[in-house]
């Protein structure tokens, strides 16, 4: 993720915009299982990448296909959804 932050003034914005989203959303979605915490952080920095720029349609539907899923999943008692809110 530095290498796409560090070199995303060489590229146009939006690209950067597409795989930072991308990346953090992926990331959190790898880590929701055993690291909530940090995943929740990474879908906060991919919700805020999306939030600000609204040709990022794709990534909303992704987003919101990501809510759907978790919402849909059972989990155990005493657990938390991931919070995609």
């Amino acid at each position: 993720m530095r290498k796409v932050c560090n070199g995303s003034t060489a590229v146009d914005p939006f690209l950067a915009k597409v795989w930072l989203s991308g990346g953090y959303l992926k990331l959190a979605v790898l880590l929701k299982n055993d690291e909530r915490e940090e995943a929740e952080k990474f879908l906060e920095l991919a919700k805020g990448i999306i939030a600000s720029d609204k040709r990022l349609v794709l990534r909303r539907k992704q987003l919101a296909a990501l809510r759907n899923t978790d919402r849909r999943r059972r989990r155990p008692s005493g657990t938390s959804p991931l919070k995609l809110n």
